[in-house]
């Protein structure tokens, strides 16, 4: 039930040369719980002309879809580690700690995070230096809107302060190239929480960060002077009306995505939007063709413009249609996003080979000759082949890992489903039994009942065998002994099945109890079955 991550992998990149790389650097901005439609239309509302111009002339905009939990640190590492924290986080550590997972920051020569939870990635990234703003979410602070404007200039104190001294560590560090930036927007989660996410205090908060997006371009094209700059806004959950977010409601999986800058191409019009689109006619954006993506495509788009390694671990797809690239860098680009799935299909695959049951996924069985006609295509200039090959491998790819993550989905969802029955046999013989004043013989084992303990016995010894030689995980013994008790205590007791439903009960009784049990195992079925 956990996304498991994997280690000891070969990094992969896009190995493309200095001249081919689109961007020396990017910088992200998250707006923290800001959804995707009091973003959008605090931009349609005429009063954020230079987002409206990004939008309009300069840029891409879309929906970034996020997954459960919709909280801060899970929404931090889909953005920059590429892949969906696990529901199973909520019960471990969903707000506090660091996030220690390969990220584009661990894969850039240098990075910068500023803003309250900015700094969740430098335990991991040794070449990640942090501002910290402490005690910012104050829901009582009327003047709250102040905080977010100090990650703005405390950027622009940074370039200026690396300009009083071209000869310092922070000059230089500046000045590499495939680095990367994290600015954490805090109070429009704290907004939002306290008056709305679509309230007119949060809409006129990112109004008011219109000028500022604009003064931190300015400083970055001033400071630099090389238009190598890619910008991504967007956010790591939206908020439901309760002024509350953490589940899957549509309010809370929407954020917005915006992009520009170098390597990114401009907008593409269009007469009106398709009648399966879902984009408010309140955006005024019905002209400009719309580009969604999954949260966690944000990381190997960010490593692929910089050309950095794709962070492990990532199952993220770059959006290659937004590029504003040849179809060589594309196709570089697409096959370095491709080698990196494929590395983790790899791992995966490598250690379920070790079990002498596996049978491993075939259309992956010989994938070296895919990956060669690839690079051939690459190497002759084939781009556009190159391009639709690695499309059409990557979705195998991803096929195969999820072949291999439910390998075992079967197994487990019947015997989850056995034992479900099975414990509710278990409870009709305990009902017998209290009433008959015999509880003492219920729980454990007695003389008397040899054969099904026998049977139950090797029942599990049978299914342990297996589960030995499938190496599988500690849970996967507890999900077998689960149904396996029940089974144990309801052979042995099971005389005192046949009263319960024939003394007292009528046929009609009988039937209505069978009806119950086969509706409820095939609605159980169907549930752990998605």
């Amino acid at each position: 039930f956990r996304f498991p991550l994997d280690y000891g992998m070969t990094p992969h990149s896009s190995n493309l040369s200095d001249d081919e790389i689109p961007a020396h650097r990017v910088a992200i901005f998250v707006l923290d719980g800001t959804r995707a439609d009091s973003f959008f239309e605090s931009v349609a509302s005429g009063k954020a002309p230079f987002l409206r111009d990004i939008i309009e002339n300069r840029g891409v905009y879309g929906i970034s879809h996020t997954k459960v939990p919709t909280e801060t640190k899970p929404g931090f590492t889909a953005i920059c580690s590429g892949h969906f924290e696990d529901a199973s986080l909520a019960l471990i550590d969903l707000y506090n700690g660091d996030i220690m997972s390969d990220s584009i920051f661990n894969e850039s020569n240098y990075a910068w995070g500023i803003g309250v939870d900015a700094c969740m990635f430098a335990e991991g990234a040794d070449n990640m230096d942090c501002v910290p703003f402490e005690g910012m979410q104050d829901y009582s602070d009327v003047n709250a809107e102040k905080n977010d404007i100090k990650v703005f200039t405390t950027m622009m104190d940074l370039f200026e302060k690396a300009n009083q001294d071209k000869n310092s560590e922070l000059y230089t560090n500046l000045h590499k190239k495939k680095i990367s930036f994290l600015y954490h927007l805090i109070q429009t989660n704290t907004i939002g929480h306290k008056d709305g996410p679509k309230s007119q205090r949060l809409l006129n908060h990112i109004i008011e960060m219109d000028s500022y997006f604009q003064k931190i371009e300015k400083a970055f094209n001033d400071f630099y002077q090389d238009s190598k700059t890619t910008f991504i806004i967007t956010a790591d959950h939206g908020m439901d009306l309760r002024h509350a977010h953490g589940d899957g409601n549509p309010e809370c999986t929407r954020t917005p995505f915006v992009a520009w800058g170098s390597g990114i191409r401009k907008p593409i019009q269009r007469e009106k939007k398709p009648p399966e689109e879902d984009t408010p006619s309140e955006w005024g954006l019905d002209n400009l063709v719309r580009h969604d993506i999954s949260q966690i495509d944000i990381t190997p788009l960010s490593a692929g413009l910089i050309g950095s390694n794709f962070p492990m671990n990532s199952l993220g797809i770059i959006p290659i249609d937004i590029l504003d690239v040849s179809n060589k860098i594309k196709s570089k680009i697409l096959f370095g996003n491709m080698m990196e799935l494929f590395e983790i299909y790899k791992i995966k695959n490598d250690i379920q080979n070790k079990s002498i049951v596996f049978k491993p996924y075939k259309p992956l069985i010989n994938p070296e000759k895919k990956i060669n006609d690839i690079q051939n295509d690459i190497n002759n200039e084939k781009y556009e082949e190159a391009l639709e090959k690695t499309k059409k491998l990557i979705n195998i790819i991803l096929d195969g890992m999820n072949y291999i993550l439910h390998y075992d989905r079967l197994y487990l969802q019947t015997l989850v489903t056995i034992g479900y029955v099975l414990w509710m046999i278990y409870i009709f013989i305990f009902i017998e039994m209290k009433n008959d004043n015999n509880l003492r013989k219920f729980f454990f084992f007695t003389c008397e009942e040899k054969i099904s303990t026998i049977i139950s016995g090797v029942l599990t010894l049978i299914l342990c065998i297996y589960l030995f030689i499938r190496l599988s995980p500690f849970t996967y013994y507890l999900y077998t002994l689960f149904p396996c008790y029940f089974l144990w205590r309801i052979l042995a007791n099971i005389k005192y099945l046949k009263p319960f439903f024939i003394k007292r009960k009528s046929i009609k009784s009988i039937l209505i109890y069978l009806f119950y049990f086969i509706l409820t195992s095939i609605a159980f079925l169907s549930i752990v079955s998605q």
